[in-house]
Formats: C-alpha cells, sequence, structure tokens
C-alpha cells in the first residue's frame, strides 16, 4: 500500500480513551426501530436475542439531550446523525446512567417521552486492533 501498511497512523484500539463514545467527535446515526447495528458484523443469534439487554438512555443523561437535540418547545428532532462537538459533563446523577457504566457500545435506544423507540448506532473512530498480542506462542499439529 504504497510502501505502509493497512492502518498506519491510526491509533490502537486499545489506547482509545475511557468512555470514548462520549467524547468530543463520537458519532451516532439513527437506526429507527430496530436495534440491528449496520456497521457492526453479529450473529442474528445475538441481534434476534430477546434476553439481551438494550442500553436504554434515561432522559437526565447528557447523551440522551444530545440524541433527542429538542427545539424551542421541547420536543425531540432526532436528528439523523450527531456528531458530539465536546465531551460531555456527566454529574454525580448523570454518572448513574446505564451508558457512564459501560465501556463499549454498539446501540442506544431512546424511549422515554417519544411516540416509538429509537436506536443510535455509535461509530467508533478508526483504529487498529493488534494481530499478535503479547505472550503469542506458535502452535503445530503433531508436536
Amino acid at each position: 500500500l504504497i510502501g505502509g501498511y493497512i492502518g498506519d497512523r491510526l491509533p490502537l484500539c486499545e489506547d482509545l480513551p475511557s468512555k470514548h463514545f462520549l467524547r468530543k467527535g463520537a458519532t451516532f446515526k439513527a437506526l429507527g426501530d430496530k436495534p440491528v447495528p449496520l456497521h457492526h458484523a453479529d450473529s442474528n443469534d445475538w441481534s434476534e436475542n430477546p434476553d439481551l439487554l438494550q442500553l436504554e438512555i434515561e432522559p437526565s443523561s447528557p447523551l440522551y439531550a444530545k440524541l433527542c437535540a429538542p427545539d424551542a418547545a421541547g420536543e425531540c428532532t432526532l436528528p439523523s446523525k450527531v456528531v458530539l462537538e465536546e465531551n460531555l459533563i456527566y454529574n454525580d446523577v448523570a454518572m448513574m446512567g446505564a451508558e457512564y457504566a459501560a465501556d463499549t457500545i454498539r446501540t442506544v435506544l431512546l424511549n422515554i417521552g417519544l411516540p416509538s423507540p429509537l436506536y443510535y448506532e455509535y461509530h467508533r473512530q478508526p483504529c487498529v486492533e493488534r494481530t499478535f498480542y503479547s505472550g503469542a506462542k506458535k502452535v503445530s499439529q503433531g508436536q
């Protein structure tokens, strides 16, 4: 690739800051009423499993406020794409929200105060996963 490698100049995914999905530049795209992500590959067992919890965010959450994007009357405008323009600030009450306890997210559910549920998918910034890891061992069959 023109003298380089795929992923050159990208950060390692493990080096992304904590709560990267709540920081400046985090991007969310509306999915509609289906929780199945468009840009994450998961088996149908995962996406159709009713026992898996969906991350539902509360109206008191700073993330909810950004995704809702209320108009002058206080009604949610629900933009199709939201890019955080600054790091979200969480007070003690908001820190009790489900999204603040999560390490990473794929989809979030806005349900309270809306006529029907709406899902947003988080698009993580590009980063590189290591192919090899520390302490790796070569395994050969028959030895």
